[in-house]
């Protein structure tokens, strides 16, 4: 039995898939990722297909498309898993001929995305927010089943709910990455503190203002910066580079995915990661998946404030809210000094496998289909 997962713009070790989705299906399927080749520093027992993406240009992703229907056509899989809406029409018109069992990974809510972020030319809005309503609707006659990444979704969205849905969270998968959380932690003795900005670096993720935060801050108080990521667009590189050369920083930053696991050494490097993520209606009901890794690491978090990060922040005393203004940096530097981090240890709700009832779902799914 043959699974593949396809994507566009992710790479194909990118953690949902690599890390905590497809070790599900393997050993008792043969596994095949589809999306963009990046190096990276982990063996994975799975097969990687090149989706030939090197830019987010339009003639790039087409090709995607043209390389997603060859891989679909040599492979014949029994069970195929879309990441991308954009591969979705592919699917439909290859699941007649080729008979799959197609589901759809919901990773973000397209909708939302095309409304709130500015990312996209206002005139082309109107236009592709109808292209996804079509394609959304029509989905729930070729879908067999969904899986949404967000709690959120289930209010956010509704063409799902007519056929089966699982709810998956990005929740930390170990997954060959060991690290013992050091806690409960406490910055009163420290003389410096090291913060970080990792993942993808962008306007909305509150890239820029982070930077600037930690610039004030630095002014009064011992501190370092690591920033390890993906610069969303060159505009966004170029920023972050001439804002860096000011402060005491150690760049990792690049135009391309950088690996996961570069990212969680980072992260663990670090003493506090930054996730200065901008109010915005796209990404109000999501919780990162750094949050999550964050908390199943014991790694103290200095976020955007958020009601639905709260409810799992404050509990375990993870990290501290803020609005990122300069202005804020001495209360902040207080809070952090005063604040006795994950008193009652790390939080293992945060890890993908404490709940067994999906991977007991895909146990039935592989049974009923072999």
């Amino acid at each position: 039995m043959k699974v593949l997962f396809a994507t566009v713009l992710k790479p194909v070790t990118d953690t949902r898939v690599a890390e905590k989705l497809a070790p599900l299906f393997f050993p008792k399927a043969e596994v095949h990722i589809f999306g963009r080749i990046i190096s990276f520093e982990k063996k994975f027992p799975f097969v990687f297909h090149d989706a030939g993406i090197k830019t987010r240009a339009f003639r790039s992703r087409w090709r995607a498309q043209i390389a997603f229907v060859k891989t679909l056509v040599r492979l014949n899989p029994t069970i195929v898993v879309v990441g991308a809406i954009e591969l979705l029409w592919i699917a439909f018109c290859l699941k007649k001929i080729l008979g799959f069992y197609l589901i759809y990974d919901i990773r973000e809510n397209y909708r939302r995305n095309v409304r709130y972020q500015n990312i996209y030319p206002i005139l082309s809005k109107p236009l592709l927010l109808i292209w996804i309503w079509i394609t959304e609707a029509l989905s729930v006659l070729f879908v067999n089943e969904y899986w949404l990444a967000e709690v959120g979704y289930e209010q956010e969205l509704s063409f799902f709910k007519k056929k089966s849905y699982k709810i998956v969270e990005n929740k930390f998968a170990i997954y060959h990455f060991f690290y013992s959380p050091k806690v409960p932690i406490s910055f009163k003795e420290k003389p410096i503190i090291t913060f970080a900005i990792v993942g993808t670096l962008s306007e909305t993720f509150g890239t820029m203002r982070a930077i600037r935060f930690f610039e004030e801050y630095s002014r009064y108080f011992a501190a370092r910066l690591f920033i390890t990521g993906m610069a969303a667009s060159k505009n966004i590189y170029e920023q972050v580079m001439k804002l860096s050369s000011q402060i005491n920083v150690i760049l990792n930053v690049s135009e391309i995915p950088i690996s996961h696991g570069v990212i969680l050494q980072t992260m663990c490097s670090s003493d506090i990661v930054m996730l200065p993520y901008m109010p915005n209606k796209s990404t109000q009901n999501c919780i990162p998946t750094k949050l999550y890794e964050c908390l199943a690491l014991g790694i103290p978090m200095l976020l955007s404030e958020n009601l639905l990060w709260e409810k799992l922040i404050i509990p375990h005393s993870a990290g501290i809210f803020t609005n990122f203004l300069p202005s804020d940096v001495k209360n902040v530097h207080q809070k952090i000094i005063e604040t006795v981090f994950y008193p009652k240890g790390f939080v293992k709700e945060a890890y993908f496998d404490h709940d067994h009832s999906f991977q007991t779902h895909i146990e039935k799914l592989l049974c009923a289909l072999s």
